[in-house]
C-alpha cells in the first residue's frame, strides 16, 4: 500500500545538498553561533579547503551572502593607529617578516 501514495524521502538535509552541489566541495564543518541572551545569531559553514560560508539557516533553508552582509559593521583598524600607540617602523617591519 504504500507504494500507492507519494513520499517524499529524505536522505539528508536540503540545504546541505544545495550547497555542496553549488559551491562544488563537501562540507566539513558547520557551526551555529548564538547571541548573549542564547538566541540563534547565523550559522558558518566550513567546505572543503578551508572556504567559509555564513548565512541564516531557517526553515531547513541556508541563505548566504558575503561576510559583509551577515556580521555586524565593526570598524577596521588603520596602519596609523599602530604607530600612534607608539610602535616604531623597525617593529612594524618585524611583524611582516
Amino acid at each position: 500500500m504504500s507504494d500507492l501514495y507519494y513520499q517524499e524521502k529524505r536522505t539528508g538535509s536540503s540545504w546541505r545538498t544545495y550547497i555542496e552541489s553549488r559551491e562544488k566541495k563537501k562540507i566539513e564543518a558547520v557551526y551555529n553561533y548564538v547571541s548573549i541572551n542564547g538566541g540563534y545569531t547565523f550559522t558558518k559553514v566550513r567546505l572543503q579547503d578551508k572556504k567559509m560560508l555564513y548565512g541564516i539557516l531557517e526553515n531547513e533553508r541556508f541563505t548566504y551572502g558575503g561576510i559583509n552582509d551577515w556580521l555586524p559593521d565593526i570598524p577596521k583598524a588603520d596602519i596609523s593607529d599602530y604607530f600612534a600607540a607608539g610602535h616604531s617602523k623597525a617593529e612594524f617591519e618585524s611583524l611582516l617578516q
